[in-house]
């Protein structure tokens, strides 16, 4: 394999690209562009990056759009009609999204900010029982920078080749891996997912649905692992306001890591243990790519209200606790291939500053982050759609309480209705 080398430093090339503080530039050396980029007679120079003041505007638009969702020539044309959706993002002149086109409106809702305690009438604030929303997807258009201050799809992919290109000689990665991580409840243990002609433990329907959504990769479930068994030093304490359990999360990754198989793209701990990141009070899940390594908890989640005259901890698995384990497990193991937090639609890669926020966003990504996981995963789209669709059926026969499951299978309908239309 030759590889032209440009012998130059480039001293701007990670903030133009988004590779992240764990990608290694060795040297800052620019590899061949149009390898990395994935774009024919692209350079680096702003003149040519910022050609929008130099083009006539539909043809800025549609290089933009490229830079943003990358080529579609060789994907289906369901898929086309998908991604091509994300022109919204850059054909919509206010930033409030406009009318736009009708398509686009059916399946990415205008974005409305979260309203305030102050804002919501008293009858909203009583009321037990929400209104589905058949959105699930919104646009912030958040259009206050350049594009390229953000991940797009042809920032995510170039990281991915340049970190690709370092692991040449190692054997290709397909698998992600799930690992246990000390003592369940025996609730968990008993909890069964029936699915056609299987019951499935709760570790089980996780790792069920992360094969579909990462659909072209493989899923697997390693044995149960006890820390306090290993000579792993990851540190512990009892917080002071839930006096429970905490592992420190930032002891997890190189721990982990270790036991990442040779074979595995990334693994991902999970623990009824609550966790914790150096300097904060808890979290939900992080990711390090450094490590390839991620880790969530669902035992007690954060202690924000917590009281602990009228605190009842968790009995059972109910539609909640399995809502948070699809969101937060996606959502980190997204993050280890590559995909940071969106910033152009409402997504489910959105950030969060808290469990109630996240629990909140949608389940599916937006078109951009989409393409992303199309490219790392090759899956086809409606094949997958229709796949969660299957699956998430099936959890609404079993749990049908649980509102954001209604709400996503209501925007699967559409999405695939408008997918085969």
């Amino acid at each position: 394999m030759s590889c032209k080398v440009y012998l130059y430093i480039y001293l701007d090339l990670d903030s133009r690209l988004h590779l992240g503080p764990h990608t290694p530039l060795n040297l800052g050396l620019v590899f061949q562009i149009n390898q990395v980029m994935g774009q024919s007679n692209t350079s680096l120079s702003h003149d040519e990056i910022d050609s929008e003041s130099t083009q006539e505007p539909n043809a800025s638009r549609e290089n933009d759009f490229q830079f943003l969702i990358g080529r579609l020539e060789n994907l289906p044309d369901s898929a086309r009609r998908l991604f091509n959706l994300g022109k919204q993002y850059l054909t919509t002149g206010s930033k409030d999204g406009g009318s736009g086109e009708d398509n686009f409106c059916s399946l990415f809702q205008v974005y409305r900010p979260p309203q305030t305690a102050e804002e919501i009438s008293p009858d909203e604030q009583s009321s037990t029982t929400r209104e589905i929303n058949p959105g699930m997807l919104d646009t912030p258009l958040r259009k206050s920078a350049p594009l390229h201050h953000f991940q797009t799809f042809v920032q995510w992919k170039a990281a991915q080749d340049l970190n690709n290109f370092y692991s040449l000689c190692l054997p290709k990665r397909q698998n992600i891996y799930l690992q246990p991580i000390n003592a369940f409840p025996d609730f968990v243990h008993s909890f069964q997912f029936k699915s056609q002609n299987l019951e499935l433990s709760l570790l089980e329907t996780i790792q069920a649905f992360l094969q579909i959504f990462f659909c072209g990769l493989e899923v697997l479930l390693l044995p149960p692992v006890m820390i306090d068994d290993t000579k792993e030093e990851v540190r512990s304490r009892i917080h002071p306001v839930t006096e429970n359990q905490q592992l420190c999360v930032n002891d997890l990754y190189p721990f982990l890591q270790r036991l990442l198989p040779l074979n595995g793209l990334c693994i991902m701990g999970i623990s009824w243990t609550d966790i914790y990141p150096e300097g904060h009070n808890f979290t939900l899940g992080e990711a390090s790519v450094q490590h390839r390594a991620a880790s969530i908890s669902f035992g007690r989640f954060e202690f924000k209200g917590f009281d602990p005259a009228t605190h009842k901890d968790i009995e059972e698995i109910d539609g909640a606790i399995l809502w948070k384990l699809l969101k937060s497990s996606s959502h980190e193991l997204c993050h280890l291939l590559g995909l940071q937090h969106c910033t152009f639609f409402q997504c489910a890669m959105n950030e969060s500053s808290s469990v109630s926020e996240a629990m909140t966003q949608p389940l599916f990504l937006c078109p951009v982050c989409l393409r992303k996981l199309q490219r790392a995963c090759g899956f086809d789209v409606l094949e997958r759609y229709l796949l969660l669709q299957k699956f998430l059926a099936g959890v609404a026969d079993q749990i049908p309480d649980e509102v954001k499951v209604q709400e996503c299978l209501i925007w699967l309908d559409k999405c695939i209705s408008y997918l085969n239309s």
